[in-house]
């Protein structure tokens, strides 16, 4: 698995504010100014959210909320050692989480104590084994000393401790979008997209999963010299490529998909350029020619969604919410030119609030669980 992709991601799981904190027993008053402290850490005016803090945590004490907040604006502010003396008391609180040892572990790692920050998450895990945060962050400093095997098992733990959690699946397309299996990082990239609909989340991550999913698509689209032709770049005809099915009793998903990456782009003759609309065509051909050939081979949910939404009238639409972001000057284009195109996109949320994408412990997303148990 080679790696050299430098995506611009830079969270961690960014932390949880403590929005998602207990915070039933605190007045009104107090939480407005607990959200205002929030804003002020996050905008790094660490100071005059500590004065809010500490002025609510005498009129409030032992307060879960207000302590975590603290702890947060300590780490935030470079202060660990300050920080880790409150964790004890959030881990030992009644209303303790996760994200006690989540900030206990950041703060070791801030002091440069990555091991014993892993010993923390651990002891997080034995508490709150369902906790896919807490092997994201071990996946990470795993990831920063270039263990991406490592890396990988363990945000794929992740996966299967909470298989709704978004962040588990960006970090595995990060981890594989410059690998020579662009599949992985695809069908990864796609799956954390959708959870963080479902969660009716929109951040800048948002976008920059968009420009993930475009960036995989687009290095991997060549236009050779001598062909005019677009091509898909990976060796789509190694069939010893690595692989988690150990029956080899078919392609590996990778080859599979880049076989029918190439068959797409040539059926289609796209323009050299490979545009956002092109895109979206190549993308209903494969998924078509996918399913013509490998019915009974994978169990992939993404692409079973794919299926389902091209099937249900929604493709054109769903691929603009997909790479929209990312390719905004063709995303205007068709929005423009396209009478139709506003009806569309409201037609999709309305059908997408009724048919969200799921990845459950039944029927995860992962590399592991797409071969079918053959007869």
């Amino acid at each position: 698995m080679k790696k050299t992709f430098l995506f611009l991601f830079v969270a961690a799981v960014a932390i949880i504010s403590a929005q998602a904190q207990t915070k039933a027993d605190l007045s009104e008053t107090a939480l407005e100014n607990l959200d205002k402290a929030n804003m002020l850490t996050n905008s790094g005016e660490n100071e005059a959210a500590m004065e809010i803090l500490n002025k609510l945590d005498k009129e409030n004490p032992n307060n879960y909320s207000i302590l975590w907040e603290i702890t947060y604006t300590y780490w935030h502010s470079g202060e660990y050692d300050k920080g880790l003396e409150i964790c004890k008391r959030l881990e030992n609180h009644p209303a303790a989480s996760y994200h006690a040892y989540q900030l206990e572990g950041n703060c070791l790692q801030g002091m440069g104590k990555e091991e014993e920050a892993i010993k923390a998450y651990n002891r997080g895990l034995e508490r709150f084994p369902n906790s896919a945060v807490l092997y994201i962050e071990q996946g990470k400093i795993a990831n920063g000393k270039q263990d991406y095997e490592k890396a990988c098992e363990l945000y794929e733990k992740a996966i299967e401790a909470e298989p709704s959690e978004p962040w588990s699946y960006w970090f595995l397309a990060v981890l594989y979008a410059d690998s020579d299996e662009p599949a992985w990082s695809i069908m990864y990239g796609e799956a954390a997209r959708l959870l963080t609909m479902n969660k009716d989340e929109y951040t800048e991550d948002t976008k920059e999963l968009s420009e993930l999913l475009d960036y995989v698509y687009h290095d991997n689209i060549g236009i050779p010299v001598e062909d005019p032709y677009p091509v898909w770049i990976p060796n789509y005809w190694d069939k010893t490529a690595d692989s988690t099915d150990t029956t080899q009793e078919r392609l590996p998903l990778p080859v599979a998909f880049n076989q029918e990456m190439a068959t797409a782009l040539r059926a289609l003759n796209p323009e050299s350029e490979i545009t956002l609309q092109s895109l979206i065509d190549v993308r209903g051909r494969f998924i078509d020619s996918f399913f013509e050939r490998f019915t009974n081979d994978y169990d992939v949910p993404i692409f079973d969604y794919q299926r389902l939404v091209r099937q249900s009238g929604h493709w054109q639409a769903y691929n603009m919410m997909l790479f929209g972001l990312a390719d905004k000057e063709g995303f205007n284009h068709w929005y423009k030119t396209d009478p139709t195109a506003r009806e569309q996109m409201e037609a999709f949320t309305r059908w997408y609030e009724e048919h969200p994408f799921t990845s459950t412990a039944e029927r995860p997303t992962l590399a592991s669980k797409v071969y079918r148990q053959q007869p």
